[in-house]
């Protein structure tokens, strides 16, 4: 365990210094969204994290205020994040969270919480980037995707998107340093270092953190990467392709993880995707196939503190319980204004799943209003029907209808 040379206050405060003041000197003003979000769940029954209930709503609104500015070689972007939940599930925790660790910097706050409601606020993305000829770096909060997984993404570590993520527009920012350099040949080179802090001593631990470095090359057919991290106590290699097959476009990840303990975990993903034309609309569609060397044959394990798919769920590193999965999905437009998507998640190994329709409307140039419904299907005691956590208490997820209406100024 090793303590930060900087302290992270001095660290932030120049960050925030530089941009207010270059905010301060530009005449572009201020961008950002204000976003509504309702739901509705249910039926419950018997269920493990609402005993007593039969359905559960929940409502929330977020305002997102961006600023940034460029000069030169520099530049820098700020994202301030205040949000407002109400409803059911606002005290309602995953069974499967771990609270291991703390982000390097602590730019988050809770406003208020009560039982049903909850205000925070926190800068989401606060970083500054220098771009040279060959060469970009970046320290702050920010958001890095790695990985070719179009539903299922186990090649990304950071704050991957669960696979029935309504709203994949912001990924959550993670404090970080970043580095890429662009080859001669038009190859690239990334780095990432992200340190964070334990939640017993509050300093930084070499054992929590994650340093990660990637290869990305471009071939006359092949696009190739290749990845190597220490993630935790963890190592992680991964070898991604994509490629093309006719007018289609197939990717595929290996990754094999070293656990803690030396033993090896390998998964898999791949997928193809290919765009039509359905009169007057582009349709795109895509299928993909997850092999998950983490997942579970025997869900009764799911809680057993050897197993390390408990640490990558509690970390939100990992969605899924079980070892083989296929996803299918369709988008199209049918007028400009408006968007339908639909995706289907199946477990393999237990015939349960879920069904998800989406429909998005340009209200304005500015507004956008989405509706959605996810419907999970399955037996008592598979990943999508519902395990039985305690006796005759069951923990799954139950039909879901949303909706948002999106801001932008």
């Amino acid at each position: 365990m090793f303590k930060p040379a900087l302290s992270s206050r001095l660290v932030w405060s120049t960050l925030l210094t530089l941009q207010l003041s270059a905010a301060l000197a530009s005449t572009e003003p201020l961008k950002g969204e204000l976003q509504l979000n309702g739901s509705s769940s249910g039926p419950y029954e018997n269920s493990f994290l609402y005993p007593d209930r039969t359905s559960i709503s929940n409502r929330s609104a977020s305002l997102r205020l961006i600023e940034g500015f460029s000069k030169g070689p520099w530049s820098g972007t700020v994202h301030y994040l205040a949000s407002l939940r109400h409803g059911d599930s606002v005290s309602v925790s995953n069974p499967y969270s771990q609270q291991e660790t703390l982000p390097w910097f602590d730019l988050d706050n809770t406003l208020s919480s009560t039982t049903n409601e909850k205000s925070e606020h926190r800068l989401d993305r606060v970083l500054l980037s220098y771009s040279g000829d060959n060469s970009i770096f970046r320290l702050g909060r920010q958001s890095l995707t790695w990985g070719n997984g179009r539903v299922f993404r186990p090649a990304d570590l950071f704050n991957p998107f669960a696979p029935n993520s309504a709203d994949t527009r912001y990924k959550p920012g993670v404090d970080m340093l970043y580095a890429q350099h662009l080859l001669a040949q038009g190859d690239d080179i990334e780095l990432v270092v992200i340190p964070r802090r334990s939640t017993e001593s509050n300093a930084i631990d070499s054992d929590l953190s994650s340093v990660a470095v990637q290869w990305h090359g471009y071939g006359d057919i092949l696009e190739t990467t290749t990845m190597l991290a220490r993630d935790y106590l963890d190592t992680t290699l991964a070898l991604g392709l994509v490629g093309p097959i006719g007018e289609a476009i197939w990717r595929i990840d290996l990754v094999t993880t070293i656990s803690e303990h030396d033993t090896t975990y390998t998964s898999l993903v791949a997928n193809i995707e290919h765009a039509w034309r359905w009169g007057e609309s582009v349709v795109t569609g895509f299928a993909e196939y997850l092999h998950s060397g983490l997942g579970l044959k025997d869900y009764s394990l799911i809680f057993d503190p050897s197993e390390p798919l408990l640490s990558k769920m509690g970390r939100g590193q990992l969605f899924t319980l079980g070892q083989d999965y296929i996803s299918a999905g369709l988008n199209t437009s049918l007028t400009p204004l408006l968007s339908i998507g639909s995706l289907g998640l199946f477990n393999l190994a237990d015939s349960s799943g879920m069904a998800s329709l989406s429909a998005e409307y340009s209200i304005h140039e500015n507004g956008l209003f989405s509706l959605g419904i996810d419907i999970p299907f399955g037996s008592d005691n598979t990943e999508y029907g519902g395990l039985e956590i305690l006796p005759n208490q069951f923990f799954g997820p139950a039909p879901t209808l949303r909706g948002s209406l999106i801001w932008h100024f």
